[in-house]
């Protein structure tokens, strides 16, 4: 039998052991874990959200395909999708009576981003959930960007945002079909939009590589 020496002897090296597997997995650890944090949140917001169930998903499917085809290197990608995925966090902050007034609304990307700017490994995340509803030719909101100064990600994510929302049936509105969608974001492009990226998602579209989800 062992003695308590040796007992304590393996203890402390299956201790050490412990902290070096921690300390060498810590960061795919704590991906996975913001990872499977980010879906709660995301399907609290489409409990919140009751007429956009599915939404950050779909936004974040479209806005891959766009980072992909724009050559965007993998950190870039990572930051986007999570972006894209909490795009409207600062939506759990205002009360559901509330999310058919659009002065209330407007105020979702700060509440966004000051939510995610606390958090580490989302505080990268946070200035494109801040900017995502600016404007390219800076008539948008919160701080009125414009043109390159309003994040890559943030420009992609309008996009998105834009069309997923436009082919979307609500309680409030019928939805588009895709080729309407299509056409508003090119008449929106260069005010509303990065006519760049507004190409080349409809170019995504065209070829299939962007499959749109109607609800």
């Amino acid at each position: 039998p062992f003695s308590s020496g040796k007992v304590d002897a393996l203890s402390t090296l299956a201790a050490l052991a412990s902290v070096s597997l921690r300390n060498s997995d810590l960061r795919d650890a704590q991906r996975n874990f913001f990872s499977h944090m980010t879906d709660l949140i995301v399907t609290a917001l489409d409990a919140h959200l009751l007429h956009q169930n599915g939404h950050g998903n779909r936004v974040a499917q479209y806005a891959n395909r766009v980072g992909r085809e724009l050559d965007l290197d993998d950190r870039c990608l990572q930051r986007l999708h999570f972006a894209a995925l909490l795009h409207d966090i600062g939506m759990l902050k205002i009360e559901r009576a509330l999310l058919t007034n659009t002065k209330a609304c407007e105020k979702h990307p700060q509440l966004g981003g000051r939510m995610l700017e606390r958090i580490r490994l989302w505080e990268d995340v946070a200035p494109i959930v801040l900017h995502h509803h600016e404007w390219f030719d800076g008539t948008g909101y919160p701080e009125q960007l414009k043109g390159d100064a309003v994040p890559l990600e943030a420009r992609i994510i309008s996009v998105c945002e834009a069309f997923d929302v436009m082919i979307s049936s609500s309680s409030y509105k019928l939805a588009m079909d895709v080729s309407e969608a299509t056409q508003e974001l090119s008449d929106c492009a260069s005010t509303q939009f990065d006519p760049e990226i507004v190409e080349t998602f409809k170019n995504l579209v065209e070829r299939g590589v962007i499959e749109p989800t109607t609800v």
